[in-house]
């Protein structure tokens, strides 16, 4: 296996393990810090909640970032040039019978990604469009200013998963849901975090300009990468400021603060999901247009340029936020209706989308609708509980078959298992979703990625700009699949004479040309 540190029996074990496996090619440094990694490590705890396992592909050392990882596999790699880097990763995929690759740097360019191949499914991380033109499977920019100009050179098959709705969040996270910030009349309690490595020395100028402001209580996080680290330690002896070193409850620490003082990176969406007021100083290049979308957006303050931000703006910033409960309340609002938890959930619907199989529902497929209609689980999450007689599925089959405004399909999975079935009822631009599982794969959280799956479909065979679903309120499961297929929750209707939850879903960008 060229380029790969790697021995056969690593490979045999992993290969042999159940789950769809997920390959994480990143790597860190001091100059680009560890952002690609936490947001790698973030896509691969939602990858794990849908029941599959990961591994990373690193040129990197990770030894001092263990305690991030959890235990995933890591899987070193040597290669020469950028050219081998794509084939030893392909691979170790084709070795590990991997189901997807995600790559996340900015070395992992146009280059990369043919050489790569089609050695399994392939998500690209971007900020900027640096990957252009795209030939991978999917490409997800999470970050508010999201453009799809950014991405007019691609594959006609790349899809896009664009903007803070697929704002990837860590496991940790996930037990946060639902929690409301508390505004104090003033603020104490600052985070300030600059990243794993803070490579402009950030930290260190953020202790010495605000040490000295009354009743300042500063938490400081430090990455296992920060070469000031000790320095740092000693500036804030006999301080209010406690140092945090490689910390792993990151989430605890955000929600305990009022406030935070941060680079604009992956840090700053697991804040705005904790409804964090934020200030905001660029230290890279990529952070530069997250950092003005937040403040557009009134999630944050952006000071600019991490060179240009003095000792006194560090101070007038942070005294003017802590003592304005008005203007904190209002950020922390707009952060929690930006990022809202579920972005990872989101992405990996459409990665597990991409592995399912679609046929047109036919006669032989009358028994097992009437069956999957009538289980008990489905009749009670209904609008109508009754029990559907054979009689009268008989007369609806032959007339959804018969309708031309109509669109059903069987989904299955690669192994060729049956999992249910989606139709549609099309007038004009609009189409209404129905959808119905077999109960064995109810458990197995698939119904958002057979979802994702028929809505793609038919946004390529028709003319249809956007498809509404009526769920049962009762329905909370079908609601989360829909939540996480991408539909957009509107207000509740009534539909037969019964009230709906109602969501849509409106027609993507999915062509190179558009």
């Amino acid at each position: 296996m060229s380029g790969v540190a790697n021995t056969n029996r690593e490979v045999v074990n992993e290969r042999d393990h159940p789950g769809p496996l997920l390959l994480l090619r990143t790597d860190v440094s001091f100059q680009h810090g560890t952002g690609h990694l936490m947001r790698c490590k973030a896509l691969a705890d939602s990858w794990a909640r849908a029941g599959g396992r990961s591994g990373f592909v690193t040129t990197s050392d990770l030894d001092p970032y263990r305690s991030w990882l959890d235990g995933i596999n890591v899987h070193r790699i040597e290669p020469r040039d950028l050219l081998e880097d794509a084939e030893a990763t392909a691979e170790l995929a084709v070795a590990l019978r991997a189901s997807w690759v995600a790559a996340d740097g900015y070395h992992l360019d146009a280059h990369w990604q043919p050489a790569f191949g089609g050695a399994c499914r392939l998500l690209v991380f971007d900020d900027y469009g640096h990957g252009s033109p795209f030939c991978a499977d999917l490409v997800l920019n999470q970050n508010p200013s999201a453009d799809a100009a950014l991405y007019r050179q691609r594959h006609s098959e790349t899809d896009l998963l664009l903007g803070a709705r697929y704002a990837l969040l860590r496991s940790q996270f996930s037990a946060w849901r639902g929690w409301k910030r508390t505004i104090l009349p003033e603020a104490r309690r600052l985070l300030v975090t600059f990243g794993g490595t803070d490579p402009v020395g950030m930290t260190l100028r953020v202790v010495d300009a605000l040490r000295d402001i009354p009743d300042l209580e500063a938490q400081l996080v430090v990455g296992g990468g920060n070469v000031l680290a000790e320095r740092i330690v000693e500036a804030c002896a006999g301080t209010r400021f406690q140092v945090h070193r490689n910390v792993t409850a990151m989430a605890e620490l955000i929600a305990s603060c009022d406030f935070a003082l941060c680079a604009s990176g992956s840090t700053t969406l697991e804040c705005a999901f904790l409804q964090t007021p934020q200030i905001l100083v660029s230290v890279a290049d990529n952070q530069r247009a997250l950092a003005d979308a937040l403040a557009a957006a009134g999630v944050a303050e952006s000071l600019g340029w991490h060179s240009n931000v003095s000792a006194q703006d560090l101070i007038q910033a942070v005294t003017n936020l802590r003592e304005d409960a008005s203007r904190r309340s209002a950020m922390s609002l707009a952060a929690g209706e930006m990022v809202d938890g579920l972005g990872g959930d989101r992405v990996v619907c459409q990665m597990l989308a991409r592995t399912l199989t679609l046929r047109p529902l036919g006669p032989g497929d009358q028994e097992r609708l009437w069956l999957w209609a009538n289980d008990p689980q489905a009749r009670a999450a209904s609008f109508s509980g009754a029990p559907i007689s054979w009689e009268n599925h008989v007369h609806w089959f032959a007339a959804l078959l018969g309708n031309p405004g109509a669109r059903a399909w069987i989904a299955g999975s690669e192994a060729g298992e049956v999992l249910g079935c989606v139709r549609f009822t099309i007038e004009e631009e609009t189409a209404i979703l129905s959808i119905v599982l077999d109960p064995a794969f109810r458990s197995r959280g698939l119904g958002a990625a057979v979802i994702a799956r028929a809505s793609r479909a038919l946004f390529a065979e028709t003319e249809v700009d956007q498809i509404h679903a009526h769920i049962s309120p009762s329905n909370r499961a079908c609601v989360s699949d829909f939540e996480k297929a991408g539909y957009a929750q509107q207000d509740a209707v009534t539909t037969q004479f019964e009230a709906a939850e109602h969501f849509t879903l409106q027609r993507p960008i999915t062509r190179a040309t558009d």
